[in-house]
Order: structure tokens, then sequence, then C-alpha cells
């Protein structure tokens, strides 16, 4: 309001000739400052406020007027200019008329202007690698503050702060975009830059370690899933877009700590490692692998069998691959209830990675058998078996709620039970 009732008093003091034979078509403003440098973006707002004056004192002028009269009009312009611009003040004004008026403003600096900046960040409740993550995003930040702040006059940001503001949330928010930036300076030779961050949703609330282990014991890699489950709680509270943009550098970082684990060394074994984001579950994934050997163990219970081969078995199996499709493998089942030992010896073919097709052979009741899995999906398995000495068949449908647990409902020929199965 008291910069349009200046310049509509200074356009109202300087009559223009109505018979003009040229006028001002477009006035050319550039902006200087004298001793000091000028950010660019306090040059680009003082341009765009003298262009503003400019126009509405020498738009449509007589050019012959103007260089008559180019004293009144400095002084015009520089009292106009010195109130609009607090923080500075007109040190000369050059004017040159044309239809193209050239004005020209140099700018001096008045009292302390800002010599450095520091930028604070307030994360809230984002763990420590989170905040790693955030800071090599937020870096260019910095800069942007420095180049916008440093050499204003500190008077100045009463009219330049909210500029600046804007400016270094829209930096933010590129930087950040999973997050909602608010932005706070606070003026002083050294400007502090407070900028506090809220997530967007959905964030991570839950993380998972799952172990897929068919060819090694899952209990070697028990300390390897205690420690990535501490490592990567710190997911939580996160926005799974951020997850999901930083997914490539934490899969190589969660791959180096596995390989660092002791048991993944000191035996050299081959574990692959994948990280899936949801959108409130991150689950890391560990598949170890070995090429020529298998080696499994279980332990079973029988519920509501009622034939007298015992309800809890204890089972070790290892086995020789090749052809990446085949495998041999021997088997030793005890009975504690019975103390009975049952050795098996067997084959299997596989399709893919969840079919396969075997036949075996056990020393009690010295039966060979042919059998048939099929995985549906990490939960479900339905398993078909036949006793070719007693031409009898076995049906097997398991739910596996954890990679250590199963449960599976069996349907013989004359009896029906089901089975707990520990895999170790």
């Amino acid at each position: 309001m008291g910069k349009a009732w200046i310049i509509a008093i200074a356009a109202a003091i300087l009559p223009c000739n109505i018979v003009a034979a040229r006028t001002v078509s477009h006035v050319t403003v550039t902006v200087r400052t004298v001793g000091v440098g000028l950010p660019a973006l306090a040059e680009k707002r003082m341009q765009a406020g003298i262009q503003t004056v400019g126009n509405h004192v020498l738009l449509a002028r007589d050019t012959q007027d103007l260089q008559q009269r180019q004293e009144e009009y400095n002084r015009t312009l520089n009292d106009i200019v010195n109130r609009v611009l607090i923080g500075y003040t007109v040190e000369r004004i050059q004017l040159i008329p044309g239809t193209d008026t050239q004005l020209q403003v140099y700018l001096r600096p008045w009292g302390n202007t800002v010599r450095a900046v520091r930028v604070v960040y307030d994360y809230g409740a984002v763990s420590a690698s989170g905040k790693s993550y955030m800071q090599a995003d937020l870096q260019p930040v910095q800069a942007v503050a420095e180049n916008a702040l440093i050499g204003l006059p500190i008077d100045s940001l009463d009219w330049a702060g909210n500029a600046v503001q804007e400016i270094l949330t829209a930096e933010s928010a590129r930087a950040l975009p999973e997050f909602y930036p608010h932005i706070t300076v606070q003026p002083g030779r050294t400007c502090v830059v407070k900028a506090v961050f809220v997530p967007k949703q959905p964030v991570i609330r839950k993380v998972e370690i799952r172990l897929h282990s068919e060819n090694l014991p899952r209990t070697l890699f028990w300390g390897v899933r205690r420690h990535l489950a501490a490592q990567y709680l710190s997911l939580i509270g996160l926005p799974a877009a951020f997850v999901r943009r930083h997914m490539p550098e934490l899969q190589e970082q969660i791959r180096q700590e596995v390989q660092a684990q002791d048991i993944v060394r000191n035996y050299r074994l081959q574990v692959l490692s994948s990280l899936q984001v949801g959108d409130e579950t991150a689950i890391i994934s560990l598949q170890p692998h070995t090429e020529k050997y298998d080696v499994q163990g279980r332990v079973y219970v029988d519920m509501g069998r009622s034939d007298t081969q015992g309800d809890t078995v204890v089972e070790g199996t290892l086995g020789r691959k090749w052809g990446g499709s085949s495998e041999l493998f021997i088997s030793g089942r005890f009975t504690p209830a019975t103390l009975r030992w049952n050795g098996l010896l067997g084959y299997y073919y596989r399709w893919g990675p969840d079919t396969k097709l075997g036949i075996q052979y056990e020393t009690f009741p010295r039966a060979y058998y042919i059998w048939f899995t099929q995985k549906w999906n990490d939960h479900w398995q339905v398993r078909l078996e036949r006793n070719l000495k007693q031409k009898e068949n076995e049906l097997g449908i398991q739910y596996r709620p954890h990679e250590y647990m199963g449960i599976e409902y069996i349907i013989a020929e004359k009896a029906q039970w089901v089975r707990l199965i520990g895999y170790m």
C-alpha cells in the first residue's frame, strides 16, 4: 500500500508532455552493488521491485522531457528506491533516456550484512542411519542457503526473508520429496536456517527378516538374522517412498553386512540377499545357497496317529547335487520313543524352484517310495507319496507360518493326523 502511494505521488508531480514526438515504451533496469556482492535471489527481487517503480514513473514519458529534467527524475527515483529497499541505500542512479530507457541503480548496503550461514536440521524421531541418508540428500541445501543469504544486509531480511524461505523450502522438498519441510530464517551476521522435516505417509512400521534355506540348516544363520534385525529396525518411521528410493544403497549395505558375518566369511558361503518395501513393511530376505551339497535337519511330532511308529522323529539329510536339477541324498531318522534308527537313500529331480519328483528306499520297513512335492508359495505346499511295497498312498498339505515351523495335515489310506514340523 505504501509503495503504491509513493509511486502515485511521483507520477503526479512529474507531468508528461502531451504532444510527445518520442515516448518511453520500455524500461531496462540494471542493479549493481558497491563494495559487496549481491546474492542472485536478492538481485532478482530488487530488479523486479525497481522495474515496477521505473515502469510507473517512466513509461509513456516524452524522451526529450526526460533528457531535460533528468536530475529531477533521478531525485524522485532515488527517494522511492530508498524507501522500498530496506537495508540498502542508493549510491547513485544513472538514467539514459530513449524509447528503451536504461535505468541503472547502484546500491550500497548499510548496517551489518550476513557473513555466514548455518543450517540446522531437525529430523524428528528418525534413526541415526536414516539421518545419514537424509543428510546426503540435503547437501545441496547448504550451498543454496549461502548463495541466497551471504552479502545481504541483515535488515533486508524483513522483505527478503520470505523469498529466501520459499527458495529453501522448494530446494528441501526437491532433495527430500518424501518429507514436508518447514523452514525458518533467523537474521544475524551468522544467519541460522532451521529446517524441520515431517515424514509423509505411509511410513515403515515393521521390519521382517526372512530366511529361505533349503540347502543349509537355518540355525547356522540365527546370528546373521539377529544382527540384521537389530541393524535395520532403524527403517521404522521412515517414509516407504524414501526407503524405496534408497533401495540400491540399502541392498548393497545389506549384502556387505551379510558377507562380513563370521559364519558366512569363515565357510565361504553364498548368501543371496534382497530387500522388499511395502507401504508399511520392509522385508529383508536371505537365501543361503550351495553349488554341490545339501544339508538339512528337522524334528516332527505326529498328533492323532494311531500306529506304533512313534510320534516324535529327528531327521537329518545330506545330499549331493549335480547337473543343476538332480540330487542324490541319504537321510537318517531317529525315533526316541522306540530308540529306533531308520536309514533312507534316494534321488530326486527338480523342475524350477518349486517342483520335485523323487524315489527313495527306507531300511524300515524296507520299502520303496515315490513322492512328489509342489510349493504354491512361501507358505503352502502339497506332498503326494506312494508306498510301492504296500501299495498305499499318502497326501500331505502343509502350511508354514514361519521358516522355522510347519503344520502338515496328512491323509493316509487308513488314518489321518496332524504333523508339527520344526526346521533346523
